[in-house]
């Protein structure tokens, strides 16, 4: 517990930091980062709700984004507005007919916080094509850190959510390898399954891509070619046929997109509007299973940190 405790410390003091030089809009890219890189077992528990670091990086946002609200010159129109009233009042009438209400108003309020503050917060606050860049930049340094704990999953067979408290999740007990009979050990670093792991892994991937024809920095190219090796591995190593299918098409699609345009550095390059098409579309069915599922003790902290990647691609 007590490296849970430094851990927020640790979070809450960076974010703050950040915030305090560089405002809302300028510590997103260091937000998306911890929401990928740390795992649901660093949580503290509050009564009826954990208080994980995901949700953690969520407050802080949003009342730093309140607390900025009346400095800024004019409010953003928020996208597919529409769309989250009323998914809000499907869920709020499906709450309500619950047989057990207060574990569906408890679920509700998780989904709300997880999910649509997270969008809202990085929909209004992205205000120029530089802050996106930052933010995908953000998305890859996280998953670059976690292939490079994935390979000492692979090959040390130690994961390090065994440095944390044992929590019960939806996919079974925290703290022990994912080892299937079929597949042998599949590694998911901090990922509550290979599965979630797999799929962040083939929405990042065609990030990196885009990211690599934009970088003019010697050091941060280097260290973006190491990442998307790790990750190649790492998505081999997930055992994840979704996963790899998703990857596929989405490297089909960024050939296919733009042929014309190798090394472009425009908002139009291939990579970044492959990420765009693969978090609206590529996922099918995967990706909508992912954000829709529930459990009674929290929620999958994978698909909240997919949700967060795709609010970023679009």
């Amino acid at each position: 517990m007590i490296l849970v405790i430094c851990v927020h410390l640790f979070v809450l003091i960076a974010l703050l930091w950040v915030i305090s030089r560089r405002g809302v809009e300028g510590a997103l890219p260091l937000a998306v980062c911890f929401i990928i890189i740390f795992p649901t077992e660093a949580q503290l528990p509050f009564g009826v709700f954990d208080l994980t670091v995901q949700r953690l990086v969520t407050l802080v946002l949003l009342a730093a984004s309140l607390l900025d609200k009346g400095k800024s010159e004019a409010s953003r129109v928020l996208p597919l507005k529409a769309g989250i009233i009323i998914v809000g009042l499907w869920w709020t009438i499906a709450t309500a007919n619950s047989i057990d209400f207060m574990a569906s108003v408890k679920s509700l309020l998780s989904l709300l916080l997880d999910y649509f503050t997270v969008y809202t917060i990085f929909a209004k606050c992205i205000t120029s094509e530089k802050t996106l860049e930052k933010i995908l930049g953000g998305v890859a340094d996280g998953l670059i850190v976690l292939s490079l704990i994935g390979v000492f999953e692979a090959y040390k067979n130690w994961s390090v959510i065994s440095l944390f408290p044992t929590v019960a999740l939806r996919f079974g007990q925290s703290g022990t390898l994912n080892v299937d009979d079929a597949r042998g050990l599949r590694i998911q670093t901090t990922f509550d399954h290979p599965i979630l792991f797999g799929t962040a892994l083939a929405l990042a991937i065609p990030m990196v891509l885009h990211l690599l024809t934009a970088v003019q920095s010697r050091g941060r190219r280097l260290w973006l070619w190491l990442g998307l090796i790790l990750m190649f591995f790492c998505i081999f190593k997930t055992s994840c046929r979704g996963a790899w299918i998703a990857l596929v098409v989405s490297l089909i699609a960024c050939f296919l997109l733009d042929r014309a345009r190798c090394g472009d550095t425009s908002e139009h390059s291939s990579g970044l509007r492959c990420s765009r098409w693969l978090s609206g579309r590529g996922y099918g069915r995967q990706y909508r299973t992912t954000i829709w599922v529930r459990s009674t003790n929290t929620l999958p902290r994978g698909s909240l940190t997919v949700t967060a990647m795709s609010c970023i691609a679009w």
